[in-house]
């Protein structure tokens, strides 16, 4: 409608004048509608039709266990939307599209050169043809990514721990729309007191699934040497955070013996504390001087994770600043 061959005749004036004018406002309108054409005509991606499945998730042949785990929960997550089963896949196995590809794939090289330099846990989202991509900036981030097309696209919300708090809307069909968003933390660390592995099903395992779908990234209590299994399909934690952890610093040491000075003073005695675990150091300056060493041992331990919050004892002992 707004390229019509009447128009040069329409508005026949002098070059600068009023006819130019409304030729010009008429022709921009046309530029601001091609990125909505392209968008409209930019292909969809079919995941289930009536709930049955039209899709399959894929994963790289050598998926890792974050990858494989990522690729379940979506999996699960829309059969409870829809109540289709998409078979999950390696990616030698699945060559036909539409496929929701999960984690490190050939199929994602290009994706993966843009999240080259971001923040582990920075994630994208992005369909290509008849295919969406789910690819994090590290294992962690690829389970966000299908976190957030979970949340996102299709509705589903964790309110709380446990299944009772969780909201999975109806949709038998479900065809995803072409996306593109890369998404980066806004918050380094994020950290709830909710993130101990348990058995399967209790509260602490509850608590632990929950976190991770809240992208919490701070695990609770001391680093282990090796994270469990539960952890470690989760991505991992990027830091660690626990309470009374000060006895670490003495972890190992005849404090007694090699640095009374380190000793707590109770009831004007220097004296240990019934549990390490529940006491406190000596943090005068001639006991800090003297626990220097030991500390950077410690910090160098939790390099990985990033950060330490090393707290003091709950009892036996007072600290003396």
């Amino acid at each position: 409608m707004f390229f019509r061959p009447s128009w040069p005749d329409r508005f026949e004036t002098p070059a600068g004048g009023k006819g130019l004018r409304v030729r010009i406002f008429l022709c921009v309108p046309s530029f601001f509608l091609i990125p909505l054409c392209l968008h409209a005509l930019a292909e969809a991606t079919p995941v289930t039709d009536a709930g049955k499945a039209a899709a399959r998730i894929v994963v790289p042949d050598a998926a890792t266990a974050t990858e494989r785990f990522a690729a379940e929960e979506l999996r699960d997550y829309l059969k409870k939307v829809s109540g289709a089963t998409l078979r999950i896949e390696t990616e030698s196995q699945a060559s036909a599209s539409p496929r929701l590809c999960v984690g490190r794939l050939q199929r994602a090289r290009s994706a993966a050169r843009d999240l080259q330099g971001e923040d582990p846990d920075a994630f994208l989202v992005r369909t290509v043809d008849a295919d969406a991509l789910l690819l994090g900036a590290s294992d962690r981030g690829t389970l966000y990514a299908v976190y957030d097309l979970l949340e996102r696209d299709l509705g589903c919300r964790w309110l709380a721990p446990g299944p009772e708090w969780e909201e999975t809307p109806a949709r038998a069909t479900v065809v995803l729309p072409p996306l593109d968003r890369l998404e980066r933390p806004a918050m380094k660390y994020r950290y709830l007191r909710m993130t101990t592995p348990g058995p399967p099903g209790s509260l602490n395992d509850l608590c632990l699934s929950w976190a991770a779908r809240r992208r919490v990234n701070i695990g609770t209590y001391w680093p282990p040497s090796e994270p469990s299994e539960e952890i470690g399909k989760r991505g991992g934690f990027r830091a660690w955070m626990g309470p009374h952890t000060l006895y670490r610093f003495v972890e190992g040491k005849n404090v007694a013996t090699d640095h009374p000075d380190w000793l707590p003073l109770i009831n004007g005695k220097r004296r240990p504390p019934k549990d390490w675990k529940f006491g406190n150091l000596c943090t005068s300056p001639r006991g800090r001087r003297g626990g220097g060493r030991r500390r950077r041992e410690v910090f160098r331990r939790l390099a990985r994770g990033g950060v330490c919050f090393p707290w003091p004892g709950r009892r036996d002992g007072v600290l003396r600043v």
